[in-house]
């Protein structure tokens, strides 16, 4: 029989960091739903979301099996109209393919259980949930929300959104002859040539975002306070590395921050030079083989 617990305080959160991390790697091996992204996450956006811990966590004799990683904030939905919802860290700035509840395998029914009741239990506390971005169905995700649904209650779920995501993979050969003169550059774990791929990344962001109206998810502060902070953390480690596309004149035309993450190499954050639109492409199919010569699977960011 599992037991439920809410944690409100950052210190209640690292108390089970290597807990937490364990069970990462037990439910599906993610980085990007354990305490190395979503804590520096949290340092960075909790105080522009005006955002308050609620993460549920289940135990079964003192194990950690399941952890639903939410936070609470007072949210505009519309001019005049504010709703109190509960969502998932991580959904601010550059966003993974990998938020959603982290629930040890066999425990899904039991704990979808648990926090439907808790939820509902706790109704004048919020007016929606809002899952998102989510990257696949998951069976506890789907016992909590089908409950609260049959309840009544209005629950917010869905897809991560498909502008955000981008697949690392092999392109068709007209990518590559697109372009025949740009060569790809890499920056690995060394902290100055990081920090090279990162200025790289932001001026293409800058020229990529330049006439849109709205703003980049990587143009904020917060968001390139977190990727610094991850990046040199996990490229200490020699698991984030920085790809850039070169044109003939050795100017930065497309970059990527790609993240180890067990057996696949997710692409966190690109951005291309608007005037070189096969520059993605050629980066990606570039990336998708260097990867699959370190044994890692492409993966979608």
């Amino acid at each position: 029989m599992t037991e439920l617990y809410t944690i409100t305080s950052v210190a209640g959160l690292k108390e089970i960091a290597g807990e937490w991390a364990e069970l990462a790697r037990r439910a599906g091996g993610s980085l990007f739903r354990g305490p190395e992204w979503l804590l520096p996450w949290w340092h960075e956006y909790h105080r522009v979301l005006a955002a308050e811990l609620r993460v549920e966590i289940a135990t079964d004799g003192g194990r950690l099996v399941a952890l639903a990683p939410f936070y609470a904030r007072v949210g505009k939905r519309r001019p005049g109209l504010k709703l109190k919802e509960i969502r998932l860290l991580g959904d601010a700035g550059p966003r993974p393919p990998a938020l959603d509840l982290l629930v040890e395998p066999g425990y899904e029914e039991e704990v979808g259980a648990q926090l439907a009741e808790r939820l509902g239990a706790s109704a004048d506390e919020w007016d929606v949930i809002d899952l998102q971005p989510l990257q696949e169905p998951s069976r506890a995700r789907a016992f909590m929300t089908n409950r609260l649904g049959a309840a009544g209650f209005q629950v917010e779920s869905g897809e991560a959104g498909t502008s955000r995501r981008l697949a690392l993979t092999v392109p068709g050969a007209e990518a590559s002859a697109a372009l025949p003169d740009a060569r790809v550059r890499r920056y690995t774990d060394e902290v100055g040539s990081l920090r090279k791929g990162m200025a790289a990344l932001r001026r293409l962001t800058r020229l990529e975002w330049a006439d849109r109206e709205e703003q980049s998810p990587l143009a904020d502060p917060e968001s390139q306070a977190l990727l610094e902070h991850v990046t040199l953390e996990l490229g200490r480690a020699g698991r984030a590395r920085f790809a850039r596309l070169d044109d003939a004149d050795n100017e930065a035309i497309a970059a990527a921050l790609v993240i180890d993450d067990g057996d696949r190499a997710v692409v966190l954050a690109s951005a291309i030079d608007p005037q070189q639109p096969g520059a993605a492409a050629r980066l990606l199919e570039a990336e998708a083989r260097e990867a699959a010569s370190r044994g890692r699977l492409s993966s979608t960011w």
